[in-house]
Formats: C-alpha cells, structure tokens, sequence
C-alpha cells in the first residue's frame, strides 16, 4: 500500500510538471502570435496597435486558454457601432469592399451596397463601399501553428 501511495503522489507531482510546461509552452507561443499580429496591424495611429493584448492564461479542467485581443470600440456617435470591437471590422472589412477582399470565413454577412455617412472629421457627407479586410489576427494564428506544436512537444518531453 506504501508503493501505491507514493507512486499516486508521484504522478501527481509529474502531472502538475506537466501542467506548468504546457502553460509557460503556450505563454511563449501567444508572444510570438501577439509580435506577429502587431508587426501586420494595419496602423493610422498607435491607438489600435497598443490595445493589442494578451490576456492572462485560463486553466480549467481541461482547457488551458490565452487570448490575444484588441476591445478597442469603433467608437462614434451611432450607438449601433460605438462597442463594436475596432479589430473585427479592420480583420475582415467592411461592405463590398471587405466581401471582395476577405478570404476568412467568419459567418457574418457584408452589405453589398454603398452608404453615406457624414464625416465629422472632413465636415461633410461621405458615399463609401466600405473597407477592404486587413487581416492580421488569423494569418498570425495560422503562421504559428506549427510552433505552437513544436513547443508542446517540447514541453511534453521535459
């Protein structure tokens, strides 16, 4: 029975090794995801690039989580648009524009047809097809795949 025990406390002890490996394994890979998404941010001002961030790392059960995310708003006037996260419309873009240039399927449709808004910037109205997508989050998730399982091979083998 003394064996039995021991051997429980030792798999105990070599699970949480484990556990701390595959974490500090996916600390790393959202750091060189978060690099990579900043570095193709599509940049007007520093206001969007520095609300990119990493959250903290979520262990429950069985799932270990980090996310990278910007909650920048779009902001405005219009409060149909002033929580929307900035980051999704820059992603996959916005009208015609962004449904011709998008190639991730994301699941939310585009309006296919121009508008008019008023511009309280250039004080006047302004007819536009929307915005072409500029993704950055999800080629720098795709680029990063390979590493990611590298680095939980890694962490695996320590």
């Amino acid at each position: 029975m003394k064996h039995i025990s021991k051997l429980s406390v030792d798999l105990f002890n070599e699970l949480e090794r484990k556990k701390k490996n595959l974490i500090e394994a996916q600390r790393k890979t959202a750091k060189k995801i978060w690099e990579d998404v900043v570095s193709d941010a599509p940049v007007r001002s520093g206001e969007y690039v520095s609300s990119i961030q990493i959250s903290e790392t979520e262990i429950t059960k069985d799932k270990i989580t980090t996310s990278i995310y910007s909650d920048l708003p779009v902001g405005g006037d219009n409060p149909k648009w002033a929580k929307v996260p900035l980051a999704c419309l820059l992603e996959w873009g916005t009208g015609i524009k962004g449904a011709i240039s998008n190639t991730f399927d994301h699941g939310y449709g585009y309006r296919l047809t121009p508008w008019c808004y008023y511009d309280k910037y250039l004080h006047m109205w302004v007819t536009t097809e929307g915005m072409i997508a500029r993704p950055h989050f999800l080629p720098a998730l795709n680029k990063n795949k390979s590493y990611y399982m590298d680095q939980i091979e890694e962490a695996m083998k320590k």
